[in-house]
């Protein structure tokens, strides 16, 4: 039987883990592998990603725990790991976007950390108010 606690302590362990090593990590590698990319590819790379982005936010909302049957661990697992997959999927296309335009210095001056900041953490509390009702609706 779950209950409310242990739902929110693997969404808590989940968005934790997202957010203070895997992103991390992952912007790091993408940041310094993205360093010899041609400068003639960006226009390329920045449709793409859009495009990619786009699906993958659309992607976060429509994957919800609202509609999971959270009792049942392997439909719960499912959508945690759904979940996690697509949060990694926007870290690694906002990564590769900051690489292709580049980054002013000092880096928090940038218009575009300025730009993905807000909507990234709106991302993670969307996750989080989902993961609230979710719980609320345990029996």
């Amino acid at each position: 039987m779950l209950n409310k606690k242990k739902f929110l302590t693997e969404l808590a362990l989940k968005n934790a883990a997202l957010l203070l090593v895997i992103a991390p990590a992952m912007i790091l590698f993408t940041l310094d592998s993205m360093q010899h990319m041609e400068a003639g590819n960006q226009s390329a790379i920045l449709a793409v990603i859009g495009l990619l982005m786009a699906s993958a936010i659309v992607g976060i909302f429509e994957t919800t725990y609202q509609k999971s049957v959270l009792e049942k661990p392997l439909q719960r697992w499912l959508a945690h790991l759904t979940k996690a997959l697509l949060y990694l999927g926007v870290t690694e296309l906002m990564a590769i976007a900051i690489a292709a335009v580049g980054t002013t210095y000092p880096f928090w001056d940038d218009p575009l950390i300025w730009a993905l900041s807000p909507i990234y953490l709106a991302l993670y509390l969307y996750d989080c108010w989902d993961g609230l009702i979710a719980a609320d609706n345990l029996s």
